[in-house]
């Protein structure tokens, strides 16, 4: 990764929201082989590295107006690796007046990964 961008300033891939409710937002993404997300982690066999995913959860967030700004991540778990190519979907549910997402990333039914994000306004 000479002259990659570091992970965090990559761009989100191609996503598509399935649905969207006041209780669930659904977001699929599938992320390509060729992207710098998977350069150098590890080359024998590609996988995502989790800032990854904690970008991609924060800036959905924000696109879909949940927060501005990241703040906390707590119950954080990593529980299946992510290959190249594999498509993901994004599940955010939003605790109501408290601040706070719960998200699950999805391979088909298989969780990968699952945490809380405490957001906060822009000017907080």
């Amino acid at each position: 990764m000479t002259d990659s961008k570091p992970l965090t300033q990559l761009p989100l891939p191609a996503h598509t929201i399935l649905n969207q409710t006041e209780s669930c937002i659904r977001v699929m993404l599938s992320p390509p082989y060729s992207a710098d997300y998977f350069a150098g982690h590890f080359p024998e066999l590609p996988i995502l590295p989790g800032v990854t995913l904690l970008t991609w959860t924060f800036e959905l967030a924000r696109r879909l107006e949940l927060a501005c700004e990241p703040g906390q991540i707590k119950n954080l778990k990593f529980t299946h690796i992510i290959k190249s190519d594999t498509p993901l979907t994004l599940e955010l549910t939003p605790a109501r007046n408290t601040g706070k997402v719960s998200f699950q990333w999805l391979s088909g039914e298989q969780s990968c990964a699952s945490g809380t994000l405490t957001l906060r306004a822009a000017n907080d």
